[in-house]
């Protein structure tokens, strides 16, 4: 967790080294990932009541040719088991941080147990995102700047803190955190952007 509590603290620079956040699946989707294949795998899975506003499972899965290598997919699902997030992140960006200390299956379960966790980032919801001074052409957050996904502008962005709405932050790459925030009236659950610390 220490890791983890130290990419919080040293909040958001540009995304450079990670991976680009793949797509959320359709919210009618049905959650059918299957075990993990491959030399090494390990799978962990995690209650999620974000603001006690609802219920969600958030799971992941791994394989590869070792342990610290490979494929790791991060999914998350509602009650009914809609899949409102699903997405691949190779494991190799991650072996600085989050996957560093993965040599053994018992290792890698325990990492990823860490990785979906979602009390790693101290974002849990959008009122703790930076405000975005007028005139500004980004979010302003000290030495570390928060960046919004690519097209969002200043009002949606100051709506969206002033909504207070869930979010989910989970190392993605070697340098970096993708957020997401969760809508539970429309049952989303959508990247909002990126932070990043020391790799």
């Amino acid at each position: 967790m220490l890791r983890m509590t130290c990419a919080a603290a040293c909040l958001f620079v540009l995304a450079a080294c990670g991976p680009q956040a793949p797509a959320p699946a359709p919210e009618a989707q049905e959650a059918t990932a299957g075990a993990p294949a491959g030399a090494c795998s390990a799978q962990a899975s995690i209650d999620w009541a974000p603001l006690h506003d609802g219920d969600y499972r958030i799971e992941a899965k791994a394989a590869g040719p070792a342990c610290d290598a490979g494929l790791a997919t991060l999914t998350v699902t509602d009650n009914a088991g809609r899949v409102l997030y699903s997405g691949d992140h190779q494991i190799e960006p991650m072996t600085n941080t989050i996957f560093a200390e993965s040599k053994t299956p018992q290792k890698l379960q325990a990492a990823l147990a860490e990785w979906i966790d979602p009390n790693g980032s101290n974002l849990h919801s959008t009122r703790a995102l930076p405000d975005w001074p007028r005139g500004a052409d980004a979010p302003a957050a000290g030495e570390f700047p928060f960046y919004p996904e690519e097209g969002t502008t200043r009002d949606a962005w100051l709506r969206l803190r002033a909504q207070d709405k869930p979010l989910y932050c989970f190392v993605q790459g070697g340098e970096s955190l993708l957020c997401l925030v969760l809508d539970a009236q429309t049952g989303t659950l959508t990247p909002v952007g990126v932070q990043t610390f020391p790799g």
